[in-house]
């Protein structure tokens, strides 16, 4: 039976390929066959999961067409770097651009069965500050992780560990070698709690690493796609 965080990915994965296969389907739909530099801007590891697999067939069906594909977690104004396309993760705060959502993060805790085998037993979210956690870092510090408590509120805790970095890929990998317990979303994590490198913990309670709301989305630098009330940053 598929687990849940299979179900999520799952959905999330035929979300991505319809979008992918739409934007072919607006290529092919020219009088003439596209050609000439198409501009692509995305975070580093979502680019190179989820961009950088398609950019063969989609190099193949209109080969007269030269990508660009540049892989930057800052945001960049697409008006002024002259970017056709530009993905990013996060919260809408742009009115001046236009965007199609295509997924929300699903957030998962998470670690290795290897890691589990001799981990201290776990129960409720408290029960992590007894585990190793690797923590993201960025420029305001350590990632807070929030649980959903009975109540339907966010609850805080700075957990802590053996290692912290602002490298979401270290995290994972030092995670999948059963160093500790990462919170990621399912789009870096997805395809490891599929196979099972990665087991789902303490999947009961809600978790994420914001409160603030959170997309996934395709930016446009001009009005042939719904207007929103902003664009995503990282």
């Amino acid at each position: 039976m598929p687990t849940e965080a299979g179900r999520l990915f799952a959905r999330y994965a035929r979300s991505m390929l319809d979008q992918m296969n739409e934007a072919q389907w607006e290529l092919q739909q020219q009088e003439h066959e596209p050609s000439g530099l198409v501009r692509l801007n995305a975070p580093v590891v979502f680019g190179q999961r989820h961009i950088a697999p398609w950019l063969a067939e989609l190099g193949e069906r209109f080969p007269q067409l030269n990508i660009e594909l540049m892989q930057t977690d800052e945001f960049i104004d697409p008006h002024r770097d002259a970017t056709d396309l530009l993905f990013r993760i996060g919260v809408l705060n742009s009115s001046t651009l236009h965007a199609r959502v295509f997924a929300t993060p699903q957030y998962h805790l998470a670690a290795s069965p290897a890691y589990l085998a001799h981990a201290p037993a776990l129960t409720q979210p408290a029960d992590l500050y007894q585990h190793n956690c690797l923590v993201y870092r960025g420029f305001t510090g350590p990632q807070r992780w929030f649980f959903l408590d009975s109540d339907q509120r966010w609850q805080p805790h700075t957990f802590s560990g053996s290692l912290t970095s602002n490298n979401a890929e270290t995290l994972v990998s030092a995670a999948l070698n059963g160093m500790g317990m990462v919170v990621f979303p399912d789009w870096l994590i997805g395809d490891a709690l599929k196979n099972g490198t990665l087991v789902p913990v303490l999947p009961q309670f809600a978790v994420s690493t914001t409160l603030e709301p959170q997309a996934i989305a395709a930016i446009y630098p001009n009005a042939r796609r719904p207007a929103i009330e902003g664009s995503c940053g990282d």
